[in-house]
């Protein structure tokens, strides 16, 4: 994963829909401390991408 720097914007049709509300775009922080899910190691995409549903979860 590429870490998204200050001035870092996505294309588009993604920076659109982030205006209009439809869309969320946040960077991995230690979502490792949020553990492993379904069994799967904290460390993988996996668990990392379902990690960051959950962190957009409690933002929304």
């Amino acid at each position: 994963m590429l870490p998204i720097s200050e001035f870092w914007k996505p294309e588009q049709k993604r920076f659109n829909a982030c205006v209009i509300g439809r869309l969320l775009i946040i960077t991995p922080c230690s979502t490792t401390a949020l553990g492993d899910v379904d069994g799967v190691p904290a460390e993988s995409d996996y668990s990392q991408f379902h990690n960051l549903n959950k962190v957009a979860e409690q933002i929304c």
